[in-house]
C-alpha cells in the first residue's frame, strides 16, 4: 500500500513538470523584436514585433534585445485581473498615435500601472511646455478606467460618406480644394485618417489637412492642386470596442527544442496586431481640367396649319301621316259612329327623338241631334342640334326642324230637308295645306229621317 502510495506521488510530480512544458510546445508561432519602432522622449520607444505586431515596454527593469524568441498570450493569463484591465484601457488608446509626446505619455503610464512609478518632474532635453503635453497624456491615461476582455468582442461599426461632389473643376492656377464628408464610429472609438496620392504614395501633413467640424462632420483641403489627379482618403479605427491586446514573453529552447519562459531573456511588452484589430473604409476624390466651351445654334421653325373646313350632319326630319278612315253605321233608331283613329308617326335620324300622341275620339249621335265633335292631333318634333368637331377647328352647326301641327277636325252639317226623307252619308276630305300646317277636315252629312 506504501509503494502505491509513492508511484502514484511521483506520477503527479511528474505530471505536474510536464504540464507547462507541453503547454507551451503548444504555441507554434514565435515572435521577435524587429530592431526597429517610434522613438518617443528619453528611453521610450513604440516596438515593431513580427507578425504585424506593435508594442510598449512593461518591465522597466529590462532590456529588450533583437534575435530573442518571444510567445504571445492573454493579458488575463499572464496578470491578475485588475493589472489587465488597465493595460487594455491604455492600448485602446494607444493603437492609433505616433507622435514622440504620445508615445512617452503611454509608456510612463504603462509604467506606473505596472510598477506604481510616477513621470519624473522633468525629462532630459524636454521643453517645458513638450513636458507639460507628456504630462497631460499620461494624466489621462491614468484616469481612464479599466476595460474587460469581453469588450473586444463588441463590434464597432464604422460609417464613412463623401458630402461633396467629385470630380471638381480645376481653375488653372493651382489652389486649395475641399472636401466635405461624414465618419462616424458606433463605440465612439477614435478615427485615423490618412491620404494617399494615385500611385497609392502617403501624402505628408504638408500636402492637406482635415479640419474636425464636430458632431462626424469633416473637411478634407487638399493644397496646392493645378494638375488632373485623384486621391483616396482612408479611414482606419477599431473593428471592435476593445483591442485584443496581448502579453509577450521572452524565453529560449530547450536541447529538446522545447520553448522554456524566461523573462529575463528581455523585455516583457504588450502589443495589438494593427490587421487584426483595426477596420477602415476610403473614398476617391479626383480633379479635371475644364470642359471645352460649345456654342450650340438653335433653329425656331414655324408651322402654320390651316383651319379645317367644318362638316355639318344635317338632320331630316319626316312626317308621315297615316290614313284616317271614318266609318257610319245607321240603324232604325240610333246611328253610331265607330271611333275614329288617327295614327301620325315621325321618323327622324338619330339623335332626333321624336314621340307620337294618339287620340281615339268617339262620337254618337241620336236622333234629332246634332253634334259637333272636333278632334286636333299635334305632333311635335323636338330640336336636334347637332355638332361635328374637326381639331384644331371647333364649328358648330344647328339645324332646328319647325313645329308641324297636324290637326283633324270632324264636323257634322246638319241637312235640309223635309222630314223623313231619305237621306245619304257625304263625306268629303278637304286637304289644305298652309303656311306649315297640315289640315284634315271631315265632312259628314247626317242622313235624313225615312218619311
Amino acid at each position: 500500500m506504501k509503494k502505491k502510495a509513492i508511484l502514484i506521488f511521483v506520477v503527479i510530480v511528474m505530471v505536474s513538470l510536464l504540464i507547462p512544458i507541453l503547454s507551451v510546445s503548444a504555441e507554434t508561432t514565435y515572435y521577435e523584436w524587429d530592431g526597429t519602432g517610434i522613438r518617443g522622449y528619453g528611453n521610450t520607444m513604440k516596438f515593431d514585433m513580427t507578425e504585424g505586431f506593435n508594442s510598449y515596454c512593461v518591465d522597466r527593469n529590462t532590456y529588450i534585445k533583437e534575435n530573442i524568441s518571444y510567445i504571445a498570450k492573454e493579458l488575463e493569463d499572464y496578470f491578475d485581473t485588475a493589472k489587465s484591465e488597465k493595460l487594455r484601457a491604455i492600448l485602446n488608446y494607444s493603437w492609433d498615435k505616433t507622435s514622440k509626446v504620445e508615445i512617452t505619455g503611454i509608456q510612463y503610464a504603462l509604467w506606473y500601472v505596472m510598477h506604481g512609478t510616477s513621470i519624473p518632474g522633468s525629462l532630459s532635453g524636454v521643453s517645458t511646455s513638450t513636458y507639460n503635453q507628456i504630462k497631460a497624456v499620461y494624466d489621462a491615461l491614468l484616469a481612464l478606467p479599466g476595460i474587460p476582455a469581453s469588450d473586444a468582442s463588441i463590434n464597432n461599426i464604422l460609417t464613412l460618406t463623401l458630402v461633396s461632389p467629385t470630380p471638381q473643376t480645376l481653375g488653372g492656377a493651382p489652389a486649395d480644394y475641399s472636401f466635405n464628408f461624414n465618419a462616424t464610429s458606433s463605440t465612439g472609438a477614435a478615427i485615423v485618417f490618412e491620404v494617399y496620392d494615385s500611385s497609392s504614395n502617403l501624402l505628408s501633413d504638408s500636402d492637406y489637412s482635415i479640419v474636425d467640424n464636430g458632431s462626424g462632420s469633416y473637411t478634407l483641403i487638399l493644397k496646392n492642386i493645378a494638375d488632373p489627379s485623384c486621391y483616396k482618403l482612408k479611414a482606419i479605427t477599431l473593428k471592435n470596442k476593445a483591442v485584443n491586446a496581448k502579453v509577450f514573453v521572452s524565453g529560449y529552447f530547450n536541447s529538446e527544442k522545447q520553448f522554456i519562459e524566461d523573462p529575463s531573456k528581455s523585455q516583457t511588452v504588450v502589443g495589438i496586431k494593427l490587421s487584426s484589430t483595426t477596420q477602415s473604409d476610403d473614398f476617391t476624390v479626383c480633379f479635371e481640367d475644364p470642359q471645352p466651351t460649345t456654342t450650340t445654334e438653335t433653329t425656331t421653325e414655324a408651322t402654320t396649319t390651316e383651319p379645317l373646313e367644318s362638316s355639318a350632319t344635317e338632320t331630316t326630319t319626316e312626317a308621315t301621316t297615316t290614313e284616317t278612315t271614318t266609318e257610319a253605321t245607321t240603324t232604325e233608331t240610333t246611328t253610331e259612329a265607330t271611333t275614329t283613329e288617327t295614327t301620325t308617326e315621325a321618323t327622324t335620324t338619330e339623335p332626333l327623338e321624336s314621340s307620337a300622341t294618339e287620340t281615339t275620339t268617339e262620337a254618337t249621335t241620336t236622333e234629332g241631334t246634332t253634334s259637333e265633335t272636333l278632334t286636333t292631333l299635334t305632333t311635335e318634333s323636338i330640336p336636334l342640334t347637332s355638332v361635328t368637331t374637326t381639331e384644331p377647328v371647333e364649328s358648330t352647326v344647328t339645324e332646328s326642324t319647325t313645329e308641324t301641327m297636324i290637326t283633324l277636325t270632324t264636323e257634322e252639317i246638319p241637312q235640309t230637308g223635309e222630314s223623313g226623307s231619305g237621306n245619304g252619308l257625304a263625306i268629303g276630305l278637304v286637304l289644305m295645306v298652309a303656311a306649315g300646317c297640315l289640315t284634315f277636315v271631315v265632312y259628314r252629312r247626317k242622313p235624313e229621317e225615312s218619311k
